[in-house]
Formats: C-alpha cells, sequence, structure tokens
C-alpha cells in the first residue's frame, strides 16, 4: 500500500463489518444481518486493525488491533478498493496483542467490570477523589494504564454514567473503560 500516515496519525480498518455508508452491521448467530444506524453504531468504541501509523506515533504498531474511542475516527475513505479510517494516536485506548490476546492499556486508562446494582451510600474504607453522587454507577478495576496509581489495582471505583459510551468486548467478555480523572471515588482492594 502506497499510503503514509503524517504526525501521529493511525490509519486504520475496522475489525467489525461495516456496510457502505459506513455503518457498522450486525450478523447474529442464526446469520441474519442488522443493518447499521450511523447514531447507534457509533457510539461504541471499536476495534481496528493498523495498517499505517505517523512518524509521531510512540505506541501503537502496523498489524496490531487498537481500541478507538467512540466517534474518534474519521469519514472512511477507499484507497485500492479498502475501507479505510483515520484517527489519532491519542484516540486509542488499548492494544491487543496477537496472538495473545493480552490487552495493553495506554496512558492513564483504566478497565473495569461493571456492578450492575446501584449504590446510595458509601462504605467503609471509601476514599473521596471528587464530588460523589446518591446512586453512583461503580465497577471492580481489572487492568490499568501505566500512568495510573497503583492504590486502584484491583479497587471498586465510583464513576458518573453521563455520556458514557465506552463499553467493548474482549474475549467474549463485557468491559468498560475510563480515564483515572474521570473516577469520582473508589474502594480499596
Amino acid at each position: 500500500m502506497g499510503l503514509r500516515a503524517i504526525k501521529n496519525h493511525v490509519i486504520f480498518r475496522f475489525v467489525d463489518e461495516v456496510d457502505s455508508k459506513g455503518q457498522f452491521v450486525q450478523t447474529t448467530k442464526w446469520g441474519f444481518v442488522i443493518p447499521g444506524h450511523y447514531d447507534n453504531s457509533a457510539k461504541s468504541p471499536r476495534w481496528g486493525v493498523v495498517e499505517k501509523v505517523g512518524p509521531e506515533c510512540k505506541h501503537i504498531k502496523v498489524g496490531q488491533q487498537a481500541l478507538i474511542s467512540a466517534l474518534k475516527w474519521s469519514k472512511g475513505f477507499k484507497f485500492n478498493g479498502e475501507n479505510l479510517w483515520r484517527t489519532d494516536e491519542e484516540q486509542i485506548v488499548a492494544i491487543c496483542n496477537i496472538p495473545t490476546g493480552s490487552l495493553q492499556l495506554l496512558r492513564d486508562t483504566i478497565v473495569f467490570r461493571r456492578h450492575d446494582d446501584s449504590v446510595s451510600e458509601g462504605k467503609h474504607g471509601l476514599h473521596v477523589v471528587g464530588k460523589a453522587v446518591v446512586e453512583t454507577p461503580r465497577g471492580t478495576v481489572v487492568l490499568r494504564g501505566p500512568d495510573v496509581v497503583e492504590e486502584l489495582k484491583d479497587a471498586v471505583i465510583y464513576y458518573s454514567e453521563d455520556n458514557f459510551f465506552n463499553k467493548f468486548e474482549h474475549k467474549n467478555e463485557q468491559l468498560w473503560y475510563i480515564d483515572e480523572p474521570s473516577v469520582l471515588v473508589y474502594e480499596p482492594a
């Protein structure tokens, strides 16, 4: 491929199937194809295979699978018959190392398993990091990026759910991610 990326740009193709309008297509277990709707299909972070990286990229390499933040990619374009997109390295949350499937988080990213029950009051050992609200959603930290403080290892974090589109799937498990400054409070492990 004769393309070159500039600066910290990352050229990629989505792992998920995308139709001619750039909308994600979902195929059920039974083979039914459900066409995507841009508003719904793009509001989730998506996995992409990296095709080209700019010279300023420090963490991303060609051939890796990258988890790209929701709505943080360009409009698709075609090159030599292939649909491609562009993002910046800062919009990549994690790298999936093939073939092991292990995740490498970037910067101050935290991956957690969400708790479905809501919490209405603090428990013993709750450490306030920000301003907590009644009925705050919570989750257990499973992975931390290199810039996340050690004390959040395996902690239960509380966060705001406003505009929270950070749900993704990895190894058939539903996970969520958040940046460390967005954590409201936490309970140490």
